[in-house]
């Protein structure tokens, strides 16, 4: 027979079972949770491993159509040079041209007088044999001036993509002697100091026309100055195993607020008809490309005056050059 003592057991028994069984619920619930916390991480994780899955997969078709693309990108690049240095070409042509019919115009004129003069002798009767033989030589003497002058420039219109051993200083000196009849005209004194043992191998022709455009920017700014005596210095010499060409005038020198831009594309201060802004980017990056070189531009004060100096630092001796002395 159940007792009061076994009865109060039993109901003892009972709140064990039911705090047993809260906990159980409990658990049943955290694991509910549990469940349900890791159906969302793992739909998360595959939401996640697709993601992953597409951007390797991007990544791979990139990876395969990079070296396309960096290929087109450099071949758009060369297009986009080569118009530059088409276009800066042209206008250097047009230059010369002018140089050209510039420094015909006098022998052509005194050949012309000339035969007028004998011509009008002749008229009046009033020639001499020495007549004929005086107009013979102003003839030729400026006849052979337009030949040198047609050799002189000859060079450049040809597209020259020839490597060879040149000595600096013969280029410098033809670069001056190209641009001579307007120095004269503009009573612009060239001074050179070149170290003519120096040699290089490369393309003769870019290295001219770098010369050219940095002489002929030092011109321009020269022409229009009412300075009495307007100075270029040109200096080439060897040092460290470097060939350092300076150029400098006494032009005014650079805007310090543009000196930094003057090597950009189509960066200009002269109007639209004057130029291009291309002429010494092209110069900067023909050192760079063909000589292995930089071109710097500063200002500095010489006797009072303020002087721009264009420096041309390349080395000495081309990597995989054939000229070895």
């Amino acid at each position: 027979m159940w007792n009061r003592y076994n009865l109060w057991g039993y109901f003892l028994n009972y709140e064990e079972l039911e705090k047993e069984n809260k906990k159980l619920h409990t658990k049943i619930k955290i694991y509910e949770q549990v469940l349900k916390q890791d159906t969302i991480l793992r739909k998360q994780y595959a939401q996640t491993l697709k993601a992953l899955k597409e951007k390797e997969n991007e990544l791979q078709n990139l990876n395969q159509n990079l070296e396309k693309i960096v290929k087109e990108e450099i071949e758009k690049n060369k297009q986009k040079e080569q118009i530059l240095y088409q276009q800066a070409r042209l206008v250097a042509l047009g230059e010369m041209i002018n140089n050209i019919a510039h420094q015909w115009r006098q022998p052509l004129s005194l050949i012309t007088t000339a035969i007028s003069s004998l011509a009008l002798k002749a008229e009046y009767e009033m020639a001499h044999e020495d007549d004929i033989y005086v107009t013979n030589e102003i003839i030729l003497k400026n006849a052979n001036q337009l030949s040198k002058t047609i050799d002189t420039f000859g060079h450049f219109f040809e597209e020259n993509q020839i490597n060879e051993t040149f000595t600096l200083a013969n280029i410098i000196e033809k670069s001056v002697d190209i641009l001579q009849t307007s120095f004269n005209d503009n009573c612009i004194n060239v001074e050179l100091s070149l170290d003519q043992s120096l040699k290089y191998y490369g393309n003769s022709e870019q290295f001219l026309e770098v010369i050219l455009n940095i002489l002929k920017n030092a011109q321009d700014v020269l022409s229009g100055k009412s300075e009495n005596q307007k100075i270029i210095k040109i200096i080439l010499l060897e040092r460290e195993n470097e060939f350092i060409l300076e150029i400098q005038d006494n032009g005014g020198g650079i805007e310090e607020e543009i000196i930094e831009k003057i090597f950009d594309p189509y960066f200009t201060t002269k109007y639209q008809t004057q130029g291009t802004g291309l002429g010494l980017y092209l110069c900067l990056e023909i050192m760079m490309s063909s000589f292995g070189g930089t071109i710097k531009a500063k200002n500095t004060m010489i006797n009072n005056e303020r002087w721009a100096i264009f420096t041309i630092v390349f080395p000495a001796f081309k990597k995989n050059s054939s000229y070895n002395e």
